[in-house]
């Protein structure tokens, strides 16, 4: 009987990179938010192991908020794997994984901001399908620190 070993996602951590919030008026009870989820994934040439992906996210309504943030999430896969199934942990896998660090971030900024907004944004789930665009580097410069 041949045994596969299981591939797997190891998810090191998210860093918040950049953050821009402006309200321009109080915000009413029912309000249309515009959400946009734009990912790309950095992978190292050397240490074909690891990825990053940045996930550059708008949330906003015209006339009250406009809000974007850049994060950065690090991912390790635990051993060579065909590129199919690699394409799929990095296309897929990975923004699903980090998106809820993502999404709690947002709720929690916004639900500590005072009144000014009503309340925490509490944006929905998204659903990550296709291809994201792939960024070769020679050298990772995106590492997240423990300091």
């Amino acid at each position: 009987m041949e045994v596969k070993k299981q591939t797997k996602l190891t998810f090191l951590g998210v860093e918040i990179t950049s953050v821009s919030f402006n309200i321009k008026k109080r915000r009413p009870r029912s309000l249309p938010i515009n959400i946009e989820c734009n990912s790309l994934a950095l992978v190292n040439s050397k240490e074909t192991d690891k990825f990053n992906v940045v996930m550059d996210v708008t949330v906003s309504n015209e006339e009250v908020f406009y809000l974007t943030l850049t994060a950065i999430g690090e991912f390790k896969v635990s051993h060579l794997i065909d590129e199919k199934i690699r394409e799929q942990l990095i296309n897929i896998n990975a923004p699903a994984i980090m998106f809820p660090y993502v999404r709690s971030f947002i709720a929690t900024l916004t639900a500590n901001i005072g009144k000014g907004l009503g309340g925490a944004l509490l944006i929905p789930t998204q659903v990550f399908k296709g291809k994201l665009n792939i960024k070769v580097e020679e050298e990772t410069n995106t590492e997240i620190n423990d300091d």
